[in-house]
């Protein structure tokens, strides 16, 4: 797997973030983590990820501002079983 296959997970619990870029590095692919979605957002702005593994429950204490929101998902938004439909409320995170 290549550089355009990296992930970026997103997670200010040591463990959970741990776990999920083990199996992901198991898996092949090249992973970064952060514990805040300030040095998440620095990490976006720096490198190009394939996937953004987010806590949208995380307390962020860094005092960055909030990431925009917008209303629609990017044109690349592909379903999950956790989200089969576009979400059309403005909670999705554009950075």
């Amino acid at each position: 797997m290549g550089e355009q296959d990296a992930i970026l997970v997103v997670d200010a619990d040591p463990e959970a973030a741990l776990l999920l870029s083990d199996f992901l590095e198991r898996e092949g692919y090249s992973v970064a983590a952060a514990a805040t979605g300030g040095e998440g957002l620095r990490l976006v702005r720096q490198e190009r990820f394939a996937l953004v593994l987010l806590d949208l429950q995380l307390p962020d204490d860094d005092s960055t501002p909030e990431p925009t929101l917008c209303a629609t998902p990017p044109s690349s938004f592909r379903p999950s079983a956790r989200n089969p439909t576009p979400d059309r409320s403005p909670s999705a995170l554009s950075l």
